[in-house]
């Protein structure tokens, strides 16, 4: 009689994204542990791609793997030193510095005021949240007036 063996089913591979060029930058940052937080990890394997002022994404396994944390959120920072990675297709994450592959990423989880949805939905990456145009209305604070005042 054959056995059937019991598998462990694979991990969802979340990339969380935070930081970035914008005014929210240290919010960003503050914000990814706790988000992380609400993750379960029996089902999901969790990584941190934290986006420098200059628009590096640096990654981490945990929240403290890039990011600094002080009492204060102005005191908030990302460390510089976390590797540099580039995005590859099929969500791969590789180290820009060694060559060497360190995740691949099933779905990203951008926590930014940057706008990546746009780039991830260029690179024809799966993302959380809305698509490019419905951020962009939002963040013209004139255009998104007129377009709900229409709604009624």
């Amino acid at each position: 009689m054959e056995t059937m063996k019991s598998r462990t089913p694979k991990k969802s591979v979340i990339g969380l994204v935070c930081g970035g060029e914008g005014a929210e930058h240290a919010v960003d940052l503050i914000s990814v542990a706790e988000v992380r937080s609400g993750f379960d990890p029996d089902r999901y394997a969790v990584i941190i791609l934290a986006i420098d002022k200059a628009g590096n994404w640096h990654f981490g396994r945990e929240a403290d793997d890039c990011i600094r944390y002080a009492d204060r959120i102005d005191r908030v920072e990302l460390i510089m030193s976390a590797p540099i990675v580039d995005l590859l297709p099929a969500g791969k994450i590789r180290n820009r510095a060694t060559g060497e592959y360190l995740a691949a990423v099933d779905i990203f989880f951008p926590i930014t005021d940057d706008p990546v949805q746009e780039m991830l939905a260029a690179a024809g990456k799966p993302y959380v949240g809305s698509p490019p145009d419905g951020i962009a209305l939002c963040r013209d604070k004139d255009a998104s007036k007129r377009v709900f005042s229409e709604a009624g």
